[in-house]
């Protein structure tokens, strides 16, 4: 026979777990209703995407198990979906009597970033105190529908913070179909694509990443549809998993000159991730030398160093299909064509394709790459 020997500790039934025990049959929270004023929008007519805090008031009633109203006492959470609250709005509110009124209460609810079909939540997680001996019930509400346009690129991605967008960690659907969404350039793991309602250089531009070279996009191509998870992958906004459609066009995308000043903001940059852009007159450094602390750098990741002017930034010709070796031509000047990416606020331009670079003016010569491998392989994705 074996014993087993069990730890004693003496266990207190709450409140609600002693009357439950006594009558199983009495109220206890089961539903919320959240009722919300102000304009609804419709699916024809929605109301704007809002990157700033909008306020709704709301009226939430608790209920019991019978759908009747039920006298509860304590705290609910609240959340909006899709969407969130507004960063310094607190996400809890205290309910008496069974009732809160965020009017009455002087407390509109604040939310921000809200698309496509969107509802504020109410649910029973317990009270905000986590001292609380009150058991969470889960008993959750949501509003009515309140109907918002789907955000444009440069709506979710105009922000201060230059490695974050409204929309992170989102599924996110882009409003494409009644604007010029155009594909620039198609990579081998994804494509790029500019707004050009809004324009190269103003938050307009975006990396669509497919984990394989796509299929049925070409540049120029229109895209009518589009939706993925909202990422940043270090630092860069890019769509995953994306489903997106598109159609045969011509769509012209302007490749604007880089200058010093634009090149050393990194605000005036933000605006410029993921679309083609040009320097002129740029420099490979001459200490970029093997050995040096960024030709270790180049060789682990591909990106070599360069200036305009005063203004340091960093190009990355891995996706080129002729070896080229930037050590070859330190201290040289070079023209440079491709698509402006960032690491954790580190400027680069990718060059895409064999124009991407000319040196001293003059199409990229042919010179045996003495210092490196022919392709650095890379450990980013484009």
């Amino acid at each position: 026979m074996i014993f087993f020997l069990l730890g004693c500790r003496s266990f207190v039934p709450s409140t609600d777990d002693q009357a439950s025990a006594q009558d199983p049959n009495a109220p206890k929270l089961t539903f919320i209703t959240v009722s919300v004023e102000g304009d609804l929008g419709s699916s024809s007519e929605p109301l704007p995407f809002s990157a700033e805090p909008i306020s709704r008031n709301i009226t939430v009633q608790t209920l019991d198990q019978n759908a009747e109203p039920l006298a509860f006492d304590g705290d609910l959470k609240l959340n909006v979906r899709n969407g969130r609250l507004a960063s310094d709005m607190d996400p809890w509110i205290s309910v008496t009597n069974g009732q809160w009124d965020s009017e009455s209460a002087n407390e509109p609810i604040y939310f921000q970033a809200a698309f496509g079909p969107s509802r504020i939540w109410v649910s029973d997680e317990g009270d905000k105190d986590s001292t609380s001996e009150r058991k969470a019930t889960y008993a959750s509400g949501v509003s009515e529908t309140m109907h918002f346009a789907f955000p444009t690129i440069a709506e979710f991605n105009r922000i201060e913070d230059t490695e974050t967008n409204h929309l992170v960690g989102e599924f996110t659907e882009v409003r494409v179909s009644d604007r010029d969404v155009a594909v620039t350039v198609v990579g081998t793991n994804g494509f790029w694509i500019t707004d050009l309602n809004d324009g190269v250089g103003n938050y307009a531009s975006m990396y669509i990443y497919t984990f394989s070279k796509p299929s049925g996009v070409r540049p120029g191509y229109r895209i009518t549809k589009l939706n993925g998870g909202n990422q940043e992958y270090l630092g860069t906004t890019q769509l995953s998993f994306p489903d997106h459609e598109q159609e045969e066009d011509n769509l012209f995308v302007e490749v604007p000159d880089m200058d010093e000043q634009t090149l050393c903001d990194p605000q005036k940059m933000e605006g410029y991730e993921s679309a083609m852009v040009r320097v002129t007159n740029a420099q490979i450094p001459a200490s970029f030398t093997p050995g040096s602390e960024e030709f270790i750098d180049y060789l682990e990741y591909g990106q070599w160093p360069a200036k305009l002017g005063d203004c340091s930034f960093h190009v990355d010709s891995n996706a080129l299909s002729f070896a080229f070796d930037p050590v070859a031509y330190a201290g040289e000047s070079f023209d440079a064509k491709g698509m402006i990416t960032q690491i954790w606020s580190k400027w680069i331009i990718v060059l895409v394709d064999d124009d991407g670079i000319s040196i001293d003016g003059n199409d990229f010569p042919t010179r045996p790459n003495h210092t490196g491998p022919q392709r650095p392989q890379p450990r980013h994705r484009e």
